[in-house]
């Protein structure tokens, strides 16, 4: 894959929506509905859920792939 011609000086921060909206590994599809009805986009990482002991700290989770 090539990316389009001039967008060699594109970030991706000027090009995806926030809040970034995740999907977990194994998710419940009333999120999945909520979700759908909130956002315009249709990319969706799916990441792994937060561990127990990391509740209540803000991390980056692993990046598991894209619906």
């Amino acid at each position: 894959w090539e990316p389009p011609p001039l967008a060699h000086n594109i970030y991706a921060s000027e090009v995806m929506s926030h809040p970034v909206f995740t999907l977990r590994t194994v998710e419940n599809v009333g999120h999945i509905i909520e979700i759908l009805r909130v956002v315009s986009y249709n990319g969706f990482p799916v990441v792994d859920p937060p561990m127990a002991d990391d509740a209540e700290v803000t991390t980056y989770k692993r990046l598991r792939g894209m619906v």
